[in-house]
């Protein structure tokens, strides 16, 4: 059987990991024909090279053939990211995840191991929240290209996504991508663990396994502040890096407020929280899809970045009185999700 992969948009690829999920055939051997497609985004190339290693593992008894021609420029583009070889090292285009160097424009396909995250934070005698921190902050300089309030948004954002799968996922590796195209302005941010999912961590807390009725209650949920899968604080000795479950909440309304977008996927659902330019209105779309774990796509615009330190702040107010508002909910956000640590006072 062969099947022809989309243009990867994030709707696109959404989409082609639930046709891949729901495939039914009768045949030996799958091909995947890349060779259509012109777009390849970085959110899209990581969910639909995890979708492939899964089918993969689904099943092992059929014969997985990735069909590219290595000479097509959007293809060379693909390769370079990591994007083939993310799927199977045993693939001859591009480079592998992580080898190639990155630049002031993107991130490639990078796995970090979340052991080898707690090993260095133990050697380093530090916090594995801090160490977290630590890694977004070279990732986000890498995309800010000099500019203070970049680095500061793009790095607090990545570690509170980071910082929940290493909290929440039971995952063994962050997969992220990125690419920043200053002639639009954008910047897009993916990050993905292929881990327990959204409505299996969140199901863990008993006050929510009434309210969680599927993947879709559990993602709308998972975006509200102070929604952890514990109400406990972590309870550590300084405080500082408390898990207060206001990371989702924080991340989405500072992407939104940024004029960008901010979208979670889990199980058979994806969320999509938009700025419309032409409403001025932040739309929320859903789509149907399919997961191992939990992916996350983030877009920002820088135009209005100068503004950032100032919408954090709004939002955490925010985000504080809503929480005081549920039932069910911590009514604080901690300290480190009001900003990067070392700027705090």
């Amino acid at each position: 059987m062969r099947i022809y992969a989309p243009d990867l948009n994030y709707i696109n690829a959404l989409d082609f990991c639930r046709l891949l999920h729901n495939l039914e055939f009768y045949d030996t051997e799958l091909v995947v024909d890349f060779n259509r497609m012109s777009n390849y985004d970085p959110f899209s190339m990581l969910i639909v090279s995890s979708a492939l290693r899964k089918f993969g593992e689904i099943h092992p008894g059929i014969k997985l053939i990735i069909n590219v021609d290595k000479y097509n420029t959007n293809a060379q583009y693909a390769g370079h990211m990591g994007f083939f070889k993310s799927i199977s090292e045993n693939l001859t285009v591009g480079k592998k995840p992580g080898e190639a160097r990155g630049s002031a424009n993107y991130i490639p396909i990078t796995p970090i191991t979340i052991e080898g995250l707690r090993e260095e934070s133990r050697n380093e005698n530090i916090y594995i929240t801090q160490k977290i921190e630590n890694e977004s902050k070279k990732l986000g300089q890498v995309l800010s290209q000099g500019n203070k309030d970049l680095d500061y948004a793009l790095t607090f954002i990545i570690r509170e996504i980071m910082r929940n799968i290493e909290e929440h996922s039971e995952a063994d590796t962050i997969w992220i991508c990125a690419q920043h195209w200053p002639r639009y302005q954008l910047v897009e941010i993916g990050i993905l663990d292929e881990g327990q999912g959204v409505r299996n961590s969140l199901r863990r807390n008993i006050h929510y396994r009434d309210i969680i009725n599927n993947d879709y209650t559990a993602l709308k949920l998972a975006l509200k502040p102070g929604v952890s899968k514990a109400f406990r604080l972590r309870n550590m000795p300084d405080g500082v890096w408390d898990n207060s479950g206001y990371g989702l909440y924080m991340a989405s309304n500072i992407c939104t407020a940024l004029q960008g977008s901010f979208l979670i996927a889990s199980g058979n659902t994806a969320i999509c929280n938009r700025y419309d330019r032409t409403s001025k209105n932040i739309e929320t779309e859903k789509y149907d899809t399919r997961m191992s774990g939990t992916a996350i796509k983030m877009t920002i615009s820088t135009e209005r970045i100068q503004e950032y330190e100032a919408i954090q702040k709004e939002f955490v107010k925010r985000g504080e009185e809503l929480a005081r508002k549920m039932k069910n909910s911590i009514k604080r956000a901690s300290q480190s999700s009001k900003g990067l640590i070392e700027y705090l006072d």
